[in-house]
């Protein structure tokens, strides 16, 4: 039976994670997002059962706005959605299983700026569980085009440029996230660790962004 978990931080946005596994029957269920006001964004991918290194197998997920028009349908083809100016309301993110033996990893969240710009007013422990929660889709969904660019590293030469080229949409939602002056640093530390557990990759990162506490102070 696949996993669903749902994690809501007030206005700085929501995240979700469902594994399927497979002894999942066939058939789909939906799930739903918030996107609060105030220029949220929404980040989707689906992938492998061992994070960004594997590659889902029978499993579409479908997305629809709060106006209900699908917006796009993931799967093995097309494994990324971002929307930098999501729409307020609900979204909803219906994970279909389409044949036998499945076996996936959905992860998806609407994130607030506010999530960084507020993290000073914030109690560490809070500010590094909601950073860790919400931060995982974008992560994972960089770490998808930083495996990609490995392969071409010397016909691009940087990894910002190829985020833009071929995932412009997300490169805005990192943008606008994460301040200029400590963009490409954070780049070079998913680029560094890319083989690291993503667990253990999330508390750099909210260590690097000032939200948790050192990694071996982690619990």
């Amino acid at each position: 039976m696949s996993i669903a978990v749902k994690y809501d931080a007030d206005e700085l946005g929501s995240s979700l994670e469902v594994s399927i596994i497979p002894d999942d029957p066939e058939g789909s269920k939906t799930h739903t997002l918030e996107v609060k006001a105030g220029a949220a964004m929404v980040v989707a991918l689906v992938g492998g059962r061992d994070g960004t290194r594997g590659m889902p197998s029978s499993v579409e997920i479908e997305i629809r706005n709060p106006r209900e028009e699908r917006v796009t349908t993931l799967n093995l083809n097309e494994q990324v959605f971002a929307d930098p100016e999501a729409q307020e309301g609900p979204w909803s993110i219906r994970v279909i299983v389409v044949g036998r033996e499945p076996s996936a990893e959905v992860h998806a969240a609407t994130i607030s700026p506010k999530l960084l710009r507020d993290s000073a007013r914030r109690p560490g422990w809070f500010r590094c569980e909601t950073c860790k929660a919400l931060l995982k889709a974008l992560v994972i969904a960089l770490l998808f085009y930083i495996s990609q660019w490995a392969v071409v590293a010397k016909a691009f030469g940087a990894l910002a440029p190829y985020i833009g080229k071929h995932a412009p949409k997300l490169a805005t939602v990192l943008a606008i996230l994460i301040p200029k002056e400590l963009r490409e640093k954070l780049l070079d530390l998913l680029k560094e660790y890319v083989n690291e557990p993503i667990k253990r990759l999330l508390q750099r990162i909210c260590h690097f962004l000032r939200m948790c506490p050192v990694l071996q102070e982690a619990v």
